[in-house]
């Protein structure tokens, strides 16, 4: 299932559902989201023709995409009970016990992370996420494309752009093949799915006409505003977990892009058969080009716990988890160095009681890095309630940071900034202006390394600014004039 993003009056931040299982939460979240559509399930459906109001929006897709399609698609519009019953997160739908086992340990990993407090109940969230925070989903498994309303707005348009190019992709590329993987390589397709259509449907908004272009910003307020208070009970990490691909994707498009003579996006076809390996080749695109695959870590042991995790925290979540506590440049450099890691987590006894805690143990490129994520982490800790139930290690030799955080409960007021939202503006920042570098004819390795020299330099208040005034246009020209001298 692929969606298009409900946005924001202030940065058409996503606030929508995203189908790859992030981290320690993927296994509840996971059996949430991969679902096909509810409403329809009588299998494929192939039109003989396009629905007439999409019609235009094909030709557009196909044009700016550079491909046509193999056959038409089905769009179906719906009422909103029909689309929370298309989208799975109809209010009949129970949960069963294994379901809410699972999400009560989620709960506690999450807190173990500090990116959660209290006792939230994910599997509502993720059921809220879905349903007020999407407009419209293309349906893989059905090939069909579901869409709340009918009413053939801006708004409305641009984001069946968006699906319609979701649609052409599943025709070139097999959608359903890319979805079925898993944790890290999922994030990481997910994202090259909706940088690609991100990318189409930016250029739909560009040549928009005046009046439309008026209406489509007012629709995208109205609806933004919308989605924030119905996800009022979301915790925000979630949000920014979940739409970390519609933040990391369609930067990296806009590198693959740069310099490709248009928005045929041609580089990006060559990348669905060379994915991006995880989020650190997102984060730090230098890594993909450089063909840098994730090093193997043997995942830390909890001798004395039962019911055993194993997984890969990734780049991605730990930027985000740094983040929320320390500064957003102190968290991106310290996870430049990430080459691999593994984490664990368990049930094991502390002071007579039983408390879940998460191990990760990570390798990095050099001993510098090992110094610069060693000291991140102990910022980390520091900012952290439940210091003493966090330790922080380091083997130099093995060039290999390990750390160990238990859950503190849910009575414990964790702490959580929210600040990791506009932290993650950092990366994808310095993306873009590597890219923007690239396209004024500067060397793909020099524009990367101007790129990282501005970021690190750009302040939270940057980040956070909802307009980008003269002032602010000016301070990032200077860094940029800066990072190229010295690049």
């Amino acid at each position: 299932m692929l969606v298009a993003p409900v946005v924001t009056a202030k940065r058409r931040t996503p606030l929508h559902r995203t189908v790859s299982a992030v981290l320690l939460v993927g296994a509840v979240i996971g059996a949430a989201v991969f679902v096909g559509s509810r409403f329809f399930e009588d299998g494929p459906l192939h039109p003989q023709r396009w629905d007439g109001r999409v019609r235009e929006l094909v030709g557009f897709v196909e044009a700016t995409r550079g491909h046509r399609y193999v056959h038409p698609v089905a769009v179906y519009f719906l009422s909103p009970g029909q689309y929370s019953a298309a989208i799975g997160a109809a209010e009949d739908v129970e949960a069963t016990a294994e379901e809410r086992t699972d999400s009560a340990r989620d709960v506690a990993e999450l807190r173990a992370l500090g990116l959660i407090e209290g006792d939230p109940d994910l599997l509502a969230a993720t059921k809220d996420l879905a349903d007020g925070g999407t407009l419209a989903f293309y349906d893989h498994e059905l090939d069909v494309i579901n869409v709340r309303g009918s009413t053939m707005t801006a708004g409305l348009r641009t984001t069946l752009v968006h699906e319609l190019t979701h649609a052409l992709q599943d025709q070139l590329f097999d959608v359903g093949e890319l979805l079925a993987l898993h944790g890290e390589k999922a994030v990481a397709a997910r994202s090259v799915l909706e940088g690609d259509a991100t990318a189409v449907e930016n250029a739909y908004v560009e040549q928009l006409g005046p009046v439309d272009r008026e209406a489509f910003d007012a629709e995208s307020a109205k609806a933004g505003n919308e989605a924030e208070s119905n996800l009022e009970e979301v915790p925000e990490v979630l949000t920014t977990l979940f739409g970390m691909p519609y933040a990391l994707g369609p930067a990296f498009v806009d590198l693959l892009n740069a310099r490709a003579g248009g928005p045929r996006l041609d580089r990006v076809d060559r990348v669905y058969h060379d994915l991006p390996s995880g989020t650190a080749e997102l984060f730090d695109p230098a890594s993909y080009f450089d063909d840098l695959d994730p090093v193997e870590v043997k995942a830390p042991s909890f001798p004395d716990a039962d019911d055993d995790r194993s997984d890969v925290l990734g780049a991605a979540v730990l930027f985000v988890m740094l983040a929320e506590r320390i500064p957003p440049a102190d968290a991106m450099a310290a996870v430049d160095g990430w080459l691999g890691d593994a984490s664990s987590s368990g049930r094991v006894r502390d002071n007579g009681r039983r408390r879940v805690c998460v191990q990760v143990r990570t390798r990095v490129a050099t001993p510098a890095d090992v110094v610069e994520l060693t000291d991140a982490l102990e910022g980390w800790k520091r900012a952290m309630p439940n210091q003493d139930l966090i330790s922080v290690s380091k083997d130099r030799r093995r060039k290999t940071v390990l750390f160990r955080s238990c859950d503190p409960g849910a009575k414990v007021t964790v702490g959580v900034t929210g600040n990791s939202r506009d932290a993650l503006l950092l990366p994808v920042a310095r993306t873009h202006i590597a890219a923007g570098q690239i396209n004024l004819g500067i060397p793909r390795d020099r524009a990367l390394c101007v790129g990282t020299e501005v970021a690190s330099r750009l302040r939270p208040e940057d980040l956070e600014a909802e307009d980008v005034t003269d002032e602010l246009r000016d301070r990032v020209g200077e860094l940029i004039a800066e990072a190229v001298a010295s690049c």
